[in-house]
């Protein structure tokens, strides 16, 4: 699927503290074509700098997308798990909900204080692929 021409967004992104490790370790596999592709617009939003980031609970703007998100309640269908993700996210990068962030800082912080997902994202269903893409991240 070819990628479209990146906009910035108007206000910040809208990220779980748990997809900050999500989008530095994306390479395309997702759950839909449709998902893959809203990930690889934000990821790609992130690379290229200059944007804000405020740290949200609940639904964001990758969950948009993922079969796992209950509309009517606009939460992860998966909530206990990956609420209990995003605290220990929080904790590892000392940040705080609510608060908006440069996204470079912010992305900049995790590769420093979380540089592998073993042990973090433990029951993650996507844990194989970050680590197998952090094993290539050396080559």
């Amino acid at each position: 699927m070819e990628k479209e021409a990146m906009e910035k967004p108007a206000g910040p992104l809208r990220l779980r503290p748990h997809h900050l490790l999500c989008l530095q370790r994306f390479v395309g596999e997702g759950y839909s074509e449709e998902f893959t592709a809203n990930m690889w617009h934000i990821k790609e939003t992130v690379e290229n700098g200059g944007v804000s980031v405020k740290i949200v609970r609940g639904a964001d703007d990758i969950c948009s997308l993922c079969p796992h998100r209950d509309a009517k309640r606009n939460m992860c269908s998966r909530e206990p798990f990956v609420s209990r993700l995003d605290e220990k996210v929080l904790g590892l990068l000392g940040i705080k909900w609510g608060y908006v962030y440069s996204g470079d800082e912010l992305f900049s912080l995790a590769r420093k204080r979380v540089p592998t997902v073993k042990g973090v994202c433990d029951g993650c269903e996507w844990q194989h692929l970050c680590l197998k893409v952090e094993s290539r991240a050396g080559e």
